[in-house]
């Protein structure tokens, strides 16, 4: 029987046994038999099975990576890490993560006026949030409100054109930097 790699990709999340795959986590359940339980209650086309505790996982490891590499080189600045929101805006993806996420101050990148109004409206407290991506006047005015309703917010400047039109949004407004 093939274990189709599942020791080199599978990063011990995942476990082949009487011939299914299994997710190594509480009862430890078998893909296909969660995908025939759902398909017997009628549903159809495609699924998408959310494994929360592999996110989880995968947090604390990127943010136990990272301390590890301060420790070791004597970093003295700190770590922050965004969430980019274009990967998953479902909230039942999202507002998990965000709970889960808050003792490291994980935070959230927004790459759109609708992105940037969610992570104004639902990320942790103090934690940092990026705006990447094209940022018109009014992106850039949504940036400075969010910095005066006391987030920490970070406008990135992808060229000389969007410094100009933040001096510009700047000047145009009584908002704080």
């Amino acid at each position: 029987m093939s274990t189709y790699g599942i020791n080199i990709w599978g990063d011990n999340n995942f476990f082949i046994e009487d011939g299914k795959v299994k997710i190594n986590h509480a009862n430890k359940p078998a893909i296909i038999d969660m995908v025939q339980k759902v398909r017997n209650e009628g549903f159809k086309g495609p699924l998408v099975l959310r494994l929360p505790h592999l996110a989880q996982k995968q947090i604390d490891t990127l943010y136990s990576k990272f301390d590890n590499s301060i420790k070791e080189y004597n970093y003295k600045g700190t770590f922050n890490a965004v969430f980019p929101l274009k990967v998953n805006q479902y909230p039942n993806f999202l507002f998990p993560m965000l709970e889960n996420s808050a003792a490291y101050n994980y935070g959230l990148e927004a790459g759109s006026k609708a992105e940037l109004f969610i992570a104004m409206a639902y990320n942790n407290d103090n934690a940092p949030i990026t705006v990447n991506g094209f940022k018109d006047k009014e992106m850039i005015h949504l940036g400075f409100i969010a910095k005066e309703m006391g987030h920490n917010i970070t406008l990135t400047i992808e060229g000389l054109n969007e410094l100009n039109t933040i001096v510009e949004v700047k000047n145009e407004t009584s908002l704080p930097c």
